[in-house]
């Protein structure tokens, strides 16, 4: 599929190259953005009537092509809030989690204007400040995530693969949007 040379082809292709891409790929996401937007908006709104399947494939798409699309359509648009929302759905939370995380790790463009990076930077605080309050319902405070795990590896639990990954995603998550912005939240703080 296209998403899978995006993802194959980044650490093999030069600067130049790159550029051409996401310059196409600037004036043609536009229906890839409708579509997924159509997708998890009717999710949202009639659960029964979207089959899982196409969520999950939705999300995994969606996640493929976070680092090449304009960042109009992720942050002038309501897809973070889409995603917030739902990340609430057990069944979608690992595949949710790994296009948050693509998003924290973005850069805010140099070719902003001042007004567009500071609205992205907005938004961007504010994803972070939602997903952590989402988490601290979602994993209680006084939940130790070792113990947890420790307790999956002694019940031999079919589970432990899908925990290790999702800590994994977690840890890029926070991580990422550290590493990525601290520069700029530091003084906020």
């Amino acid at each position: 599929s296209s998403e899978e040379i995006y993802d194959f082809s980044k650490n093999q292709m030069t600067s130049a190259q790159v550029k051409e891409l996401k310059e196409t790929m600037h004036s043609e996401f536009s229906s890839i953005y409708q579509l997924c937007s159509f997708v998890l908006k009717g999710y949202l709104e009639n659960p029964q009537a979207v089959r899982l399947s196409l969520i999950e494939t939705c999300l995994n798409t969606l996640h493929a092509f976070l680092s090449w699309i304009p960042l109009g359509y992720i942050f002038l648009t309501d897809l973070i809030d889409i995603l917030l929302q739902i990340f609430d759905v057990k069944e979608f939370k690992q595949p949710c989690l790994k296009c948050l995380m693509e998003i924290v790790v973005l850069e805010v463009e140099s070719g902003c204007s001042d007004d567009e990076a500071k609205n992205i930077k907005q938004k961007l605080f504010s994803l972070y400040s939602n997903f952590v309050f989402k988490l601290g319902n979602f994993i209680p405070v006084e939940i130790n995530l070792l113990q947890e795990r420790t307790k999956l590896v002694r019940q031999k639990s079919s589970s432990l693969s899908q925990f290790d990954d999702f800590c994994q995603q977690l840890a890029l998550f926070l991580s990422g949007f550290m590493k990525t912005h601290l520069r700029w939240i530091e003084p906020v703080a």
